[in-house]
């Protein structure tokens, strides 16, 4: 080990947080799916490769201390979960454009913008699920970072890079806008998207 520390205090603090050491029952594997652009399906695979081994603690930096209690190492996604996370997902869809992405975020209209982004993954998992036969019972979708520069609610775009949607609205209908058409459609939208379920974002 890299650590400057006891293994037995580490092999305890092990226990503790993740339970017996010594378990030897199997685990149940997980059926898992993984949308994103091709660059950030890369990622995920590296990522998940990574984590279902032993994570170490990282080195401490120049201002750390040489051990932080509160640092333990990860066992690995199994010992961690008791599930066994596998190396090929059950399914891949790795085709979502980052230029679409990066043209709806910047859709003048904020709410339209973030509708239009989030529609890009939505569809095709709704679409994926529907096609298959046993479909995925979890999901893993990887979003590049500039959704969360610009997909925040206080995100400002420049206004030399905004375009427009088809989404316009007038200043006088928008203060007599009806509470209840609002509340309707937004209410429609959210059912859309809480049909799928068990999704995982990650950036």
């Amino acid at each position: 080990m890299s650590l400057e520390c006891d293994s037995n205090s580490s092999i305890r603090a092990m226990g503790f947080l993740y339970g017996p050491v010594d378990q030897t029952r199997s685990v149940p594997s997980i059926r898992y799916g993984v949308i994103g652009t091709e660059q950030g399906v890369r990622r995920f695979r590296q990522w998940s490769e990574r984590i279902r081994g032993l994570v170490d603690i990282p080195r401490p930096g120049p201002r750390s201390r040489a051990v932080e209690p509160q640092h333990v190492l990860f066992p690995g996604f199994a010992a961690a979960f008791h599930a066994d996370l596998p190396q090929d997902p059950a399914c891949v869809i790795c085709d979502i454009s980052s230029l679409d992405i990066d043209h709806s975020l910047r859709l003048e209209n904020r709410h339209e913008a973030v509708h239009e982004t989030v529609d890009l993954f939505v569809s095709r998992l709704i679409a994926e699920n529907n096609r298959m036969e046993s479909p995925p019972a979890l999901w893993f979708v990887v979003v590049p970072e500039i959704v969360y520069r610009l997909g925040r609610p206080r995100s400002v775009v420049r206004k030399a890079d905004r375009i427009a949607g088809k989404v316009t609205i007038s200043l006088n209908l928008r203060v007599d806008f009806n509470c209840n058409q609002l509340y309707s459609a937004t209410k429609s939208v959210r059912l859309k998207y809480t049909s799928m379920q068990h999704i995982i974002v990650a950036s």
